[in-house]
């Protein structure tokens, strides 16, 4: 997926498999709310995204308290280097797993014939992009201890991984997502304890090297387990591997472009400006992630096997797109008024001020959350349409901008708060240029506007309303209190203004959602 990143304080062996089989989910989302028609194998595929989903929910939760904790612990400069030698670590995300996860779901048949061959596919690339990252690892020792260590342990975790690359895509092909859900939770587990537990300890930035590792060899040990096979080495001819490489070079372009969006900002950072800056600059949009991801996922789950179905009906996809666009609108919109509300006490009052300097730069990036969203839903639509070069155009040109957005504000000069205003300006126009450019797959810009204009004015009155209400309350109230108040306030009106005029849609949308994820396999 694109921004947000897999991660609330996440582990570089975060990487998201992408288990949705469009073709398989028989239900249809359309403007007359008709109901989904889910039954076999799809109402097994609709039941494992609520566990991927519930899963993906807890473990945001746990990476946020990961987060509250290691900010207590850890300095900017700590942040700072464990971000760099991430975004570092980008650069060979190409090779990781060389899209065998995605193979093995596509071609579900012959799994066990073809496993060995995938596995020494898969764990020759490994071996190559730990062999390529040991590289910056040795220069960046002697210059900077900590980003050297974090990404030697990146580099030796990566081949660790390779026995849950594949086992993991077996769990999919089964239909096992239970069992992926709970690696993957188990996984978040172990990386924040791991975090925690070092920094506690008063290992710094070199907390997060060794917890990469242990990641890797639980996810890969309980992947074997619940997979009940252990993939094996096996001889194989260039031949093969090019095979293979013909059916994946896209899936791991579009890796790259992925990975490119998700920390190509702060490698730029990084090479600029400090690594307080850095570690300021993460701290803040580690914060708006951890809010967004949990949603963001959901979408990237459910969206497009909805969408896709209506691929021979463009009209009724069209008007589905829309009503999806002003649900998505206006929740994302009433998450950004809320986080506006309750942020700055939240960071003050959890952190006893340490991190209040980076306040400023935390609101400024909340106006990312809902362009996140809506670009989210957009780039549902492409995958729905199986658009995949125009998908990969998209994340590349994603990564770039926010990548280079980033860099202009490290430029600018005077701390993080110019890098936070160039990147929420960046996505934001991004988000604007995607839902224009969706004209060219039907999608009329004034249905586009239209979508969205309900949910602003909603949100624009409620969070009047609320800095109205903060207006008349007693002088010397509570902090606390006063933005409790502000955020009720705002809240009755959301809801009041979605009951009256967005009533519909939202009854549409959750009702086929939860009557596919309720239908008996």
């Amino acid at each position: 997926m694109a921004k947000p990143p897999p991660t609330g304080l996440g582990s570089p062996g975060d990487a998201p498999l992408e288990l949705t089989d469009a073709s398989e989910l028989k239900g249809s989302l359309g403007a007359d709310g008709a109901s989904p028609h889910v039954g076999g194998g799809a109402g097994a595929v609709v039941k494992g995204m609520t566990w991927i989903a519930s899963s993906n929910v807890v473990s945001r939760v746990i990476a946020f308290l990961g987060q509250v904790v290691t900010a207590w612990l850890l300095l900017p400069e700590d942040f700072g280097a464990y971000a760099f030698a991430i975004s570092i670590s980008a650069a060979v995300a190409a090779l990781r797993g060389g899209g065998v996860a995605e193979l093995i779901i596509k071609n579900a048949g012959g799994f066990d014939s073809k496993a060995p061959l995938y596995f020494t596919y898969s764990l020759a690339l490994n071996l190559i992009a730990t062999a390529l990252l040991m590289i910056p690892a040795a220069i960046y020792l002697s210059k900077n201890a900590a980003v050297g260590v974090v990404l030697i342990a990146v580099a030796i975790a990566i081949p660790l991984g390779t026995p849950a690359t594949v086992c993991k895509a077996k769990l999919a092909v089964d239909h096992r997502f239970k069992e992926i859900a709970s690696i993957n939770l188990g996984s978040a587990v172990v990386w924040q304890a791991g975090v925690a537990g070092f920094a506690l300890m008063g290992f710094g930035a070199k907390s997060f090297a060794l917890p990469a590792i242990f990641q890797a060899i639980y996810e890969s040990v309980m992947s074997v387990r619940y997979a009940k096979t252990a993939p094996l080495l096996r001889s194989a001819k260039i031949s093969d591997f090019v095979s293979i490489f013909k059916e994946t070079r896209w899936i791991m372009i579009s890796t790259a472009a992925l990975a490119l969006a998700t920390t190509g900002d702060y490698f730029a950072v990084g090479i600029i400006a400090s690594a307080r800056t850095v570690g300021i600059y993460f701290f803040s949009f580690q914060l708006i992630v951890a809010v967004t991801t949990p949603v963001n996922s959901a979408i990237e789950i459910v969206l497009p096997a909805l969408l896709a179905r209506l691929n021979g009906d463009s009209a009724r996809q069209v008007r589905a797109f829309a009503r999806i666009v002003a649900v998505i609108a206006s929740a994302g919109l009433s998450a950004l008024g809320a986080l506006l509300i309750t942020l700055p006490t939240a960071i003050h009052w959890t952190w006893h001020g340490k991190w209040d300097m980076a306040t400023p730069a935390v609101l400024t990036l909340a106006v990312c959350l809902p362009a996140w969203l809506l670009v989210a839903a957009g780039r549902s639509l492409i995958e729905a349409r199986g658009l995949w070069r125009s998908r990969f155009v998209f994340l590349a040109v994603y990564g770039a901008g926010g990548m280079s957005s980033a860099a202009i504000g490290a430029l600018l000069g005077k701390g993080v708060q110019p890098i936070a205003t160039c990147v929420a300006i960046f996505y934001v126009s991004f988000t604007l240029a995607l839902l224009i450019s969706l004209t060219k797959l039907g999608v009329r810009l004034r249905v586009t506007a239209g979508a969205l204009f309900v949910p602003l004015i909603i949100n624009l009155i409620a969070f009047a309303s609320s800095q109205l209400l903060d207006a008349v309350l007693p002088a010397g109230i509570a902090p606390p209190i006063s933005v409790g108040m502000r955020f009720v306030c705002f809240m009755l009106m959301v809801l009041a203004g979605n009951w009256l005029l967005l009533r519909g849609y939202w009854e549409e949308i959750l009702g086929i959602v939860l009557k596919s994820a309720r239908r008996p396999v």
